[in-house]
């Protein structure tokens, strides 16, 4: 698959909200690393995919730049949408919805192996999401 067909079916299924589709693009040893956790095989990638779609049911991922070297792939994008349903937070709280929008640049760094995804690593600015929930810092307590 070249670098162009995997981006297109990737952005494609994503914005289609293709759970299928997209867990379907990784290899039986895929995995997906996210800021909030690791997915090592298809059951759980399509969890966290599940789980972060249904919080914004509304999610579009816009392209800016694909940048294809070797076997992987970079891609710089925006994903956007509204707080809709529960999110669940690293360290295993939830943050129930907000209803607010979101607009979260996000870089993904994805490496094929016989044209399937071996590795997808996501990253994005917590703060800026936490942000745009209304979420602030609070010191930790002391003690």
């Amino acid at each position: 698959m070249s670098h162009s067909d995997f981006t297109d079916r990737f952005v494609e299924a994503w914005n289609a909200h293709d759970i299928a589709a997209l867990v379907r693009m990784f290899h039986p040893d895929g995995v997906m690393v996210t800021p909030g956790g690791v997915g090592e095989d298809h059951e759980q990638i399509a969890s966290m995919l599940e789980q972060f779609m249904t919080a914004f049911p509304d999610i579009k991922l816009t392209l800016w730049t694909a940048l294809p070297s070797g076997e992987s792939t970079a891609l710089e994008m925006v994903l956007s949408g509204t707080h809709l349903g529960s999110f669940l937070l690293p360290g295993g709280g939830a943050l129930e919805p907000t209803g607010r929008p979101i607009a979260v640049r996000t870089c993904t760094f994805t490496t094929l192996e016989g044209g399937r995804i071996i590795s997808h690593r996501v990253f994005f600015d917590q703060f800026e999401l936490a942000t745009q929930l209304g979420c602030t810092l609070q010191p930790p307590e002391e003690g």
